[in-house]
């Protein structure tokens, strides 16, 4: 039996609305999204961009209420005036040899 290694994503889908946001950022606050800073992640799943955290799983349920709860304060912080419901943050499994390799996701890009 072949082994996967999994990674949770939680994060929400850039739509349209949000990228007019994403693209009218501070220059300060761009640091928040460019790939490998720890903090969003940019991701392309599926043909469509994702903004958020890349988890090992399995994590714990405390550990993921401190997750969404970061990733739902950092996109307040980069775009405070796009309306973030809180059903828009999703968590998906992402499968493959090491964090971004398969064939559901590709290397992070930023916007």
């Amino acid at each position: 039996m072949q082994s996967t290694q999994l990674k949770l994503f939680v994060g929400l889908e850039v739509t349209s609305r949000l990228k007019d946001h994403l693209e009218n950022i501070k220059k300060a606050e761009e640091l928040y999204l460019q790939p490998g800073s720890g903090f969003l992640e940019p991701l392309s799943i599926d043909g469509q961009q994702w903004l958020g955290k890349l988890v090992d799983n399995p994590f714990s349920a405390q550990d993921f209420d401190n997750v969404y709860k970061n990733v739902h304060s950092l996109i307040k912080r980069v775009v405070p005036n796009f309306r973030l419901q809180q059903d828009m943050i999703k968590v998906i499994a992402l499968r493959g040899e090491g964090a971004l390799d398969g064939p559901n996701h590709e290397a992070p890009q930023a916007f």
